[in-house]
C-alpha cells in the first residue's frame, strides 16, 4: 500500500515553519518533540479568527464598468447601491447618521462618481437641502475629494430653484479648489452659465464666459446655446446674435436647439422677417427642425397674424419627412390663449378642408383650448352644437357647419 503523507496548504506551512522555534538536542542527543498542535492552533486562531475588518470599498454607480470603453452610460444597470442610498436621503435629524451607519455596516465608501449620480437624481434634484446636505456628509469621508461633477451636479439643483446664494457658495467652494485635485472644464462653466442665466444674472453669466475662454478653456455648444438662452431671455438678442455669428466663426457645432432659442428671441422682440430668415439658414444647412423649433415658430408668426405662413411652413416640412402631429393643435392654443379665437376658428375651418384632419378631433382640439384659455362660454356652445361636424342643407347642395359660426353668430 502506498503510505500517503499529510501536508499542510503551502501557505499554512510557511507560517508554522516561520513561527517554530529552531530544533535544539536533549542530552542524550535526541530530538525533543514539537507542540505541532499547540503550535497549529494558535496559528489557526490568528489567520481565521482576527478582530480586524478589511477596509471599506469604493462603490460606483452603475454594476459594471469593464465595458464601458463600448458601452454609454445609458445602456449600463444602476448599481443596487443607489435605490438604497436615496432611500436614506430622507431630510431627517437622523439622515447623516443612517447613512454612516450603513455604510459602515456593509463596509462601503461612495466614490465622486458615485455621489454625483445621486445629486443627479430625480428625488434628490427635488431636495436642495438635502442635496446640500448629502453633499456636505460625502466630503467628510475618509481619502475623498468631490470630483467636477459633484460640484456642477450640485450648481444645477441650485438653480433650477432659484437659490443664487448657493450657488455663489459653491462657485466659491470650487474655486478655492482649483490649487487641488480638481480641474476646471466646459462643462462646469456651462452650468455655471446656464444657472446665472436662468436667474437673470446675465452680466456674470457674460464674465465667466469670457473667463473660460481666458483661462484656455474651448466653450462647447452647450456652453454658447446656455449664454444665448440667457441672453434672448433678457431681451439682449443682438448680443445673443453677437454670440451665435462668433460661434460660427469659431467653428463650433449650431444644432437645431441652438437656432430655436434664436428665432424664439427675435419674435419676441417682433424681429419676424429676421427669424424666418434664420429659418430658412437652418433648412439650408440641413438641420431637421424638431418639435420644439417648429413650435417657437408656429408661436411668432401665430401671434404675429402670419397663421397662413405657420401652415405653409407646416406643409413644406412634410417632404423632408417631418411629421409634427401637435402642430395644429398646439397652433389652436397659441391663438385661444391670446384671445384670437376668430383667427384659431379659421385656421380650424381650413385644417378640415385640407383633409389635415377629422373635422370631430379639431372640434375636440378646439373645445379643450377655449377651456383652456378661460373662455368657458364658447367651450360649451361648441360643445353643445354641431358646428364644425353639422351640415345645413341648401337645397340639394350639403354644407358643413364652419367654425367660424362660432364668433360670427
Amino acid at each position: 500500500m502506498r503510505r500517503v503523507l499529510w501536508r499542510p496548504p503551502s501557505h499554512l506551512s510557511a507560517i508554522l515553519h516561520l513561527s517554530q522555534p529552531p530544533l535544539t538536542c536533549n542530552c542524550d542527543g535526541s530530538v525533543p518533540k514539537l507542540g505541532r498542535t499547540t503550535c497549529f492552533t494558535s496559528i489557526f486562531r490568528w489567520v481565521f479568527m482576527s478582530s480586524s475588518l478589511p477596509p471599506p470599498e469604493w462603490i460606483d454607480p452603475f454594476v459594471d464598468l469593464s465595458d464601458l470603453a463600448s458601452r454609454s452610460c445609458q445602456n449600463l444597470n444602476p448599481s443596487p447601491w443607489v435605490h438604497q442610498i436615496i432611500s436614506l436621503l430622507d431630510g431627517s435629524s437622523k439622515m447623516e447618521s443612517n447613512l454612516d451607519s450603513f455604510c459602515h455596516k456593509f463596509l462601503i465608501k461612495l466614490s465622486p462618481s458615485f455621489v454625483s449620480f445621486v445629486l443627479r437624481s430625480t428625488e434628490v434634484q427635488k431636495n436642495p437641502h438635502v442635496a446640500w446636505r448629502f453633499f456636505i456628509w460625502a466630503g467628510k469621508q475618509k481619502k475623498y475629494t468631490h470630483n467636477i461633477e459633484s460640484y456642477v451636479s450640485l450648481i444645477d439643483v441650485f438653480s433650477a430653484h432659484g437659490d443664487l446664494d448657493r450657488v455663489k457658495f459653491v462657485f466659491t467652494k470650487f474655486t478655492e479648489m482649483r490649487g487641488n485635485a480638481v480641474a476646471v472644464n466646459a462643462m462646469f462653466y456651462s452650468s455655471l452659465i446656464d444657472g446665472f442665466g436662468k436667474l437673470g444674472r446675465v452680466d456674470e453669466a457674460e464674465k465667466l464666459f469670457e473667463e473660460m475662454v481666458q483661462k484656455g478653456c474651448p466653450p462647447d455648444s452647450y456652453c454658447y446655446n446656455a449664454l444665448n438662452d440667457a441672453l434672448a431671455k433678457c431681451s439682449k438678442i443682438d448680443e445673443a446674435l453677437t454670440v451665435f455669428k462668433r460661434m460660427e466663426m469659431e467653428g463650433c457645432d449650431q444644432t437645431v436647439y441652438t437656432f430655436t432659442i434664436i428665432i424664439s428671441g427675435l419674435f419676441r422682440e417682433h424681429r419676424t422677417e429676421e427669424a424666418l430668415e434664420l429659418w430658412d439658414v437652418m433648412i439650408d444647412k440641413g438641420i431637421t427642425p424638431t418639435a420644439a423649433a417648429f413650435r417657437a415658430l408656429s408661436i411668432g408668426l401665430c401671434l404675429s397674424g402670419k397663421v397662413a405662413r405657420a401652415c405653409k411652413i407646416l406643409d413644406e416640412l412634410a417632404p423632408m419627412g417631418v411629421i409634427l402631429e401637435t402642430a395644429f393643435e398646439d397652433m389652436l392654443n397659441i391663438l385661444c390663449k391670446a384671445g384670437r379665437v376668430k383667427e384659431a376658428c379659421k385656421l380650424a375651418d381650413g385644417i378640415v378642408d385640407r383633409g389635415r384632419e377629422i373635422p370631430g378631433r379639431v372640434r375636440t382640439i378646439l373645445i379643450n383650448a377655449l377651456r383652456k384659455a378661460g373662455n368657458a362660454d364658447l367651450a360649451l356652445k361648441l360643445m353643445h352644437s354641431k358646428i364644425g361636424i353639422g351640415y345645413d342643407r341648401m337645397g340639394s347642395i350639403k354644407r358643413r357647419v364652419k367654425f367660424r359660426i362660432l364668433v360670427e353668430s
